[in-house]
């Protein structure tokens, strides 16, 4: 005990603590260990304060490695000791100055290793099984949901647009599947756009020729090639026939607003021809100056 109060700092008296050494004894007790095993608690000096043994309490520690222990507060070494092999580990109380000595055995120590060593690869092994199970069955999944998407793909390269592909996931699969859904239904939406443009178009070229072909004139015509059949004109007829089917030609194939005055000059060419062919009396005379004929009109 120091008496802080004077310079000099002076000793006026100690303390001494009284520690059973059976207290100590049944820590080491709890412990269990074996005889690959033991530890020392070594005093400054070297004697033996707390051990398993109970004889060698108060004794000098023996061993050939204590000047090793002193040189630091803790470490680890391998050391011979009786013949074997043996790892050391110590360690410094900062309050007492005593050092805690761990002595194993090597053959100890491998065979934890060892035991480490098995469990790590029983570890290893059972993590690779299960990432295969989880990967084999994410696979199947994918897998399964290609080919139900590529199935689909060759359904709509054959022409048939109907039904939808069923979305199992949310995944990249699943994603690219629903894609795809809107694309056919895109495409089945302009086909059928487009089925009714073409038969809005042909109601179109009807009223067209209905407008262009009058029904009397067509009927006329008609009755003339009668006629011509009766009197076995067929000279008459062939060309009547020749004529009209250029007029239909004209009508149905003609296609846009503005056509050459080349084309329009035939179209009535025929329509005259034909009328000529039913009255004798009609005449007629057609002249174009030949730098307008593929003007538009």
């Amino acid at each position: 005990i120091i008496n802080t109060k004077k310079a000099n700092k002076e000793n006026v008296g100690a303390l001494i603590f009284d520690i059973g050494i059976d207290k100590i004894n049944s820590i080491f007790n709890k412990l269990n260990l074996d005889d690959t095993q033991n530890v020392y608690i070594l005093d400054g000096s070297g004697n033996i304060i707390a051990n398993k043994d109970e004889k060698l309490v108060n004794t000098k520690f023996q061993a050939g490695f204590f000047e090793n222990i002193l040189k630091s507060e803790k470490g680890s070494f391998i050391e011979q000791m009786e013949g074997n092999d043996v790892f050391i580990v110590y360690s410094t109380s900062a309050i007492t100055g005593w050092k805690t000595v761990i002595i194993t055995k090597m053959l100890q120590v491998e065979q934890v290793a060892g035991r480490v060593r098995v469990t790590t690869v029983l570890i290893i092994i059972t993590a690779i099984l299960i990432a295969t199970i989880i990967s084999t069955l994410l696979s199947s999944r994918i897998t399964k949901s290609i080919s139900k998407l590529k199935s689909k793909m060759d359904e709509v390269s054959a022409g048939n647009y109907l039904g939808e592909l069923v979305i199992e996931a949310e995944d990249e699969v699943g994603i690219l599947s629903k894609h795809f859904n809107t694309m056919v239904a895109e495409i089945r939406k302009l086909i059928n756009e487009n089925y009714l443009v073409k038969i809005q178009q042909k109601d179109a070229e009807l009223s067209a020729l209905q407008a262009k072909i009058n029904p009397h004139f067509l009927n006329n015509t008609l009755q003339s090639i009668h006629s011509m059949a009766v009197l076995k004109r067929t000279k008459d007829i062939e060309e009547i026939i020749e004529r009209l089917s250029e007029l239909f030609d004209y009508v149905l194939y003609e296609s846009g607003d503005l056509v050459p005055i080349r084309d329009e000059i035939r179209y009535l060419e025929c329509y005259l021809h034909i009328q000529k062919s039913r009255n004798n009396r009609l005449t007629y005379f057609l002249k174009v100056d030949g730098q307008v004929e593929n003007y538009r009109i």
